[in-house]
């Protein structure tokens, strides 16, 4: 199979991009002003490559993958349906470019991947002012994560196959979004099928491809949360920052999960699995929620590559930017619960609202001082100095992130005592506590969105 698996997933992006044109609506053609333009930035690539080949070895292959990158987010943007993004195209468009760097021999690949990535973006931000309405970014951002996990899953030793991973995943992804693209369904209907195959066909990869049965715990999680950040975003307006930041939060918590289990692998695993569902679920808003995924890929790919550069650096360092992210996020969203509860409840209702916040709040921190130690907990710490900074960018007084920062900050310092004596403890064990208590914060975040989301159907900011 590992021969046929290329050329399985050209075709099947052939086949998507068929079926994605057929849906497209008759009215004009796009510009080939921002190909050109993109065409001309491989080829400053390439003469750079060959000019300083001696002092920059492998600039050449990254200009095949530019290449490639390029072509295949412009393949997206021209198929795009009139009426609207085609998530189809675009997963097509990143399993076929996965498979053509399979194609290439296994010494490029590692070049090609970070091309593949360079050549999306390029491509994306060149057919910007092109009238696009959404394909070609879906694409950019779909080449990007299979590239960063397949060339994070190159470095997996002890499991064969592993950089093949994210492009049978792209497969199976394709076979997915083919499968609700056609005829009227249901939300729920849709949401429930894609994940049927995904975590199916997951089930099969871990026990006949990988034979590696922690894939298949890897891809369930990722699916669930995928689902999970779609149900809390599917409302949600853009301008309210609070669900936004209790997906973030999430997401956060389920990757140190999915390193845990698999190191990079099961990073990407998850980044791969959680665009597909999103993409099924038109959670555009969800698929930005988990952009960082992508970042931490190619974090890790750079302290796989340059180990020798980089040996002073540990997974301490990855748990204190965790950290860091976990502290920017947490007061923003407990902020928003409470300004919500206070517009929607009254009575006994708000400060119920506000002590079932604190404690989803303190159950994070206690197990990120547990999971992430000493590293995590400084970063935790620096997180919430920035977080009225960031919440500050989006206007409105932000009163409860105000008001929460001190509260928090002091949480911190004062339950660390009790994760002090403990962290030295196994990484499994470590992972369990974070599962548990990921487990019991989704329910209680569940409870909360329910409960200041029930009484109007639209979400606005407050700025209490």
């Amino acid at each position: 199979m590992d021969r046929f698996l290329p050329w399985i997933a050209v075709a099947a992006g052939l086949i998507a991009v068929f079926a994605s044109s057929s849906k497209s609506a008759p009215g004009g053609s796009r510009t080939a002003t921002p190909l050109w333009m993109s065409l001309i930035a491989v080829a400053i690539v390439y003469a750079l490559g060959f000019g300083m080949k001696a002092t920059l070895p492998g600039l050449v292959e990254v200009g095949h993958g530019v290449g490639i990158g390029v072509l295949a987010t412009f393949a997206a943007y021209f198929l795009e349906p009139r009426t609207g993004r085609s998530p189809l195209a675009a997963m097509g468009m990143a399993t076929l470019a996965g498979g053509v760097a399979l194609l290439l021999p296994e010494e490029m690949r590692m070049s090609v991947w970070l091309g593949m990535a360079i050549g999306g973006g390029i491509a994306s931000a060149c057919s910007a002012g092109g009238g696009s309405l959404g394909s070609d970014r879906l694409a950019a951002f779909l080449i990007a994560a299979v590239s960063g996990a397949s060339a994070l899953g190159s470095y997996r030793d002890g499991v064969d196959r592993a950089e093949m991973m994210p492009t049978l995943i792209g497969i199976i992804a394709v076979i997915a979004l083919a499968a609700v693209n056609f005829g009227s369904l249901s939300k729920w209907v849709k949401w429930l099928i894609v994940a049927v195959i995904l975590v199916g066909a997951a089930k099969l990869i871990a026990m006949r491809f990988l034979f590696l049965g922690a894939s298949f715990n890897v891809a369930l999680g990722a699916v669930i949360t995928a689902a999970v950040v779609a149900w809390l975003l599917e409302n949600e307006d853009g301008k309210s920052h609070g669900p936004f930041a209790i997906a973030t939060l999430i997401w956060l918590a389920w990757s140190t999960v999915a390193f845990g289990l698999l190191q990079g692998l099961g990073l990407g695993i998850s980044t791969v699995f959680a665009a597909t569902f999103l993409l099924a679920a038109g959670s555009y808003r969800g698929l930005l929620s988990m952009a960082s995924l992508v970042a931490l890929l190619f974090y890790r790919t750079f302290l796989e590559m340059y180990p020798t550069e980089t040996r002073q650096i540990d997974v301490g360092q990855q748990y204190a930017v965790m950290g860091i992210v976990a502290g920017v996020v947490l007061p923003i969203a407990v902020g928003s619960w409470l300004g919500r509860a206070a517009d929607r409840f009254s009575g006994f209702a708000k400060p119920a609202i506000a002590i079932l916040a604190g404690v989803i709040a303190v159950s994070m921190l206690i197990a990120a001082d547990f999971v992430l130690g000493a590293e995590g907990t400084v970063g935790v710490l620096i997180g919430l100095a920035l977080a009225p900074f960031v919440a500050g960018l989006g206007g409105g007084d932000r009163l409860g992130v105000l008001a929460a920062i001190g509260a928090l900050a002091a949480t911190v310092v004062a339950t660390f005592k009790f994760a002090a004596p403990h962290l030295l403890m196994e990484r499994a064990d470590k992972i369990q506590i974070l599962g548990w208590s990921i487990g019991i914060s989704v329910v209680l975040i569940a409870l909360a969105h329910f409960l200041t989301k029930r009484n109007s159907g639209e979400i606005h900011e407050s700025v209490n």
